[in-house]
């Protein structure tokens, strides 16, 4: 979708974070909630986009006709370190033509060059040393994902804005300026971040003191509660013991809690599965 201001927006936007989580775990909940937007037998084609961490990866396994994308941060990232200093900057157009052409043999070609063009032009020591090791990891890395590369030259791959994302969601809340949390406030503050600009609402009554049972269920909340249900009982093959999420029997969901604390407790406590 196009807002008018040469830039493009998602359309309905469904955003998750997942820390606390094992990487299976986070991709569950991923499923889980695409499941509950789309008929996913009827999703024909589903791009995933990463920066090359292999936790991201295991999406593919949950996901087994999606294809993965090294985005194009990350891309350009690894391209200006391979390239940096005067002695590799020479080698700057064949480097990206190699790369905008998807010719392997060729960047392999440019790379070896440089590496002897890197232990011509510098003097022997820990800055030889230093740069060499730089350009052999930029190197390797994209060569290992150059598939991952092409992959992103499919016209139907619209392009990602991962980090844009983060930034915007988590690290303008809990990194800059800079920010420190405990491990326990980060995992619930994260999903209240998550929570509200999913379309979400607190209240002075979900957060505030008294009993949990005299406060008031946010109607906006209950979809949360309804998703939860979803997952659980597609991701997790019907088991019905609450435990898994709650470590007391007798706290039903929705009876003694708002939905605000569903939100928290119920997914939040996700990290606790084995």
């Amino acid at each position: 979708m196009h807002t008018g201001l040469d830039r493009n927006a998602l359309i309905d936007p469904v955003h998750i974070q997942g820390y606390g989580l094992t990487p299976e775990k986070h991709w569950e909940y991923a499923y889980g909630l695409m499941a509950e937007h789309y008929d996913m037998r009827k999703v024909s084609r589903i791009f995933i986009y990463g920066d090359g961490a292999s936790w991201i990866k295991t999406g593919l396994d949950l996901f087994p006709d999606a294809v993965y994308v090294l985005d194009e941060y990350h891309l350009e990232k690894h391209i200006r370190s391979f390239l940096a200093g005067e002695i590799c900057r020479t080698f700057a157009p064949r480097v990206r033509a190699a790369v905008r052409e998807g010719n392997a043999a060729h960047f392999q070609k440019l790379f070896y060059e440089m590496e002897d063009a890197v232990r011509e032009g510098m003097e022997p020591g820990k800055g030889l040393a230093k740069k060499m090791k730089a350009l052999k990891a930029d190197g390797a890395f994209l060569l290992a994902h150059w598939q991952a590369i092409l992959n992103g030259r499919d016209p139907l791959a619209i392009g990602s804005c991962t980090e844009a994302l983060v930034s915007h969601v988590l690290s303008k809340r809990f990194s800059r300026d800079p920010m420190g949390w405990s491990k326990a406030g980060l995992a619930k503050l994260a999903m209240v971040r998550v929570f509200c600009l999913n379309g979400g609402f607190v209240r002075p009554c979900d957060i505030g003191a008294g009993r949990a049972e005299e406060r008031i269920v946010i109607g906006n909340i209950k979809k949360y509660e309804d998703i939860i249900m979803k997952q659980h009982d597609e991701v997790f093959k019907g088991w019905r013991d609450w435990r898994w999420f709650e470590k007391d029997d007798d706290n039903l969901i929705s009876r003694k809690r708002t939905g605000t604390r569903v939100a928290l407790d119920a997914l939040g406590k996700m990290r606790d599965i084995s």
